[in-house]
């Protein structure tokens, strides 16, 4: 099961075509979010550090994080 943050969130992507928003966290974890529902949809990591941003890419379909680990990963945002 899909479960919020558990730690502060440090950026938030909206994406209004995909209907889907991401957000970043100090949890070492992004999370998709279905706008219309306000559910999370995917947790997708971790990272080995914080997740400082992310951003959901044209289409919505990806989705790139970017850690204090100094490393980028790209995801599918529905899985």
């Amino acid at each position: 099961p899909v479960e919020g943050h558990s730690e502060a969130i440090h950026s938030l992507h909206v994406d209004v075509a995909s209907g889907l928003a991401v957000s970043a966290s100090g949890d070492f974890y992004a999370i998709v979010w279905d706008l219309d529902s306000g559910r999370p949809v995917a947790r997708l990591g971790p990272h080995r550090d914080s997740v400082s941003a992310a951003a959901l890419l044209p289409g919505g379909e990806l989705v790139v994080s970017a850690a204090m680990d100094n490393r980028l990963r790209l995801w599918d945002a529905r899985s």
